[in-house]
C-alpha cells in the first residue's frame, strides 16, 4: 500500500465509528464474547487483532511535532526496534513504525496529521492508530488491557476495537454460511440489525446484551459484526467477528 492510500485510512475511521458510551472493561470482555461466538460455531481461532484510535487534536501538526508524538507513545509502550518510516504530501503527513513492546506482542504505531479542507467543512487533525496481532485471544485480552492502562490516560478520547477470526474446514454454499453466522449470533443472544448476502460473504451487523458499548447507524443500535466468507487459497470458510466492527478487511 502507497502512502497516499495509508494516508486516507485514519480519516475513515472518523466516518465509520461514532461511540456513544464506553467502559475500560468492555474491550476484555469482547475478546471473550467474540471467542465465545466463533467456537459456537466449531471455528479454529487463527488470528486476533485490537486497535486503538483517537483524534488527538484540531491541528495540522509538523513532521517534528509528530516525531514527538510518536515518541512520547512509544515511550509509554516501550516498544523497541524499528525503523521510522516517513511519508508527506499536499494533504498529509504521516509516521509509522513497527516493533516489540515491553509486553510481548509486536504493533504497528501510525501518527498522521491532515490540513483539512476549508470549502468541504472539514478543519485541520491529528489522528493516533495503534494495531496489534496475535493469533491467541488471551494476548489479545492483554493487548487490550494494556492500551487501556497506558494508552487511554495520554488520549483519553480514543476507542480501542478488537476482532478475532477463525476457520472451519472446507467450503460453504451462501445459505450454509448464513446459518452458521445466524446460530452462532443465538448463541450469545445477539440480534440480527442489518445483512450483507452474496455467494461469497455473509457480512451481519448485530447487538449482543453481553456488551454495553454501541454504535448508532441511521438510528439503529448494534455492537457487533461478524462477517463468513470462503478463502480458496487455504481452502477454508473463514468467520470474522469484531467489536464494534470489524476494522480492515475480512
Amino acid at each position: 500500500m502507497d502512502w497516499r492510500k495509508k494516508a486516507v485510512v485514519l480519516v475513515c475511521l472518523v466516518s465509520l465509528l461514532v461511540i456513544i458510551s464506553r467502559a475500560a472493561s468492555q474491550e476484555r470482555e469482547a475478546v471473550q464474547v467474540l471467542q465465545a461466538l466463533l467456537r459456537s460455531a466449531g471455528a479454529e481461532i487463527v488470528a486476533g487483532e485490537a486497535q486503538f484510535y483517537a483524534i488527538l487534536d484540531n491541528d495540522y501538526r509538523t513532521m517534528a511535532e509528530l516525531e514527538g508524538i510518536m515518541f512520547e507513545v512509544g515511550e509509554l509502550l516501550d516498544l523497541k526496534g524499528g525503523e521510522v518510516q516517513r511519508g508527506e504530501g499536499e494533504t498529509y503527513r504521516v509516521l509509522e513504525v513497527t516493533g516489540l513492546t515491553a509486553f510481548g506482542p509486536e504493533v504497528q504505531l501510525v501518527v498522521q496529521s491532515n490540513p483539512g479542507e476549508a470549502d468541504l467543512g472539514s478543519s485541520p487533525k491529528t489522528y493516533l492508530l495503534i494495531v496489534s496481532r496475535d493469533s491467541n485471544p488471551e494476548k489479545i485480552t492483554t493487548i487490550v488491557t494494556r492500551l487501556n492502562q497506558l494508552i487511554l490516560p495520554f488520549a483519553p478520547h480514543g476507542q480501542i476495537s478488537v476482532h478475532l477470526t477463525g476457520q472451519l474446514p472446507g467450503k460453504r454454499t451462501a445459505e450454509q454460511m448464513g446459518r452458521i453466522a445466524r446460530s452462532a449470533l443465538r448463541t450469545i443472544g445477539a440480534t440480527e440489525v442489518e445483512g450483507l448476502e452474496g455467494e461469497e460473504l455473509i457480512s451481519l451487523t448485530a447487538h449482543t446484551p453481553l456488551l454495553e458499548n454501541d454504535l448508532f447507524v441511521n438510528g439503529q443500535r448494534f455492537n457487533l459484526n461478524l462477517a463468513v466468507r470462503y478463502d480458496d487459497f487455504y481452502e477454508k470458510t473463514l468467520l470474522s467477528a469484531g467489536f464494534p466492527l470489524i476494522h480492515g478487511s475480512y
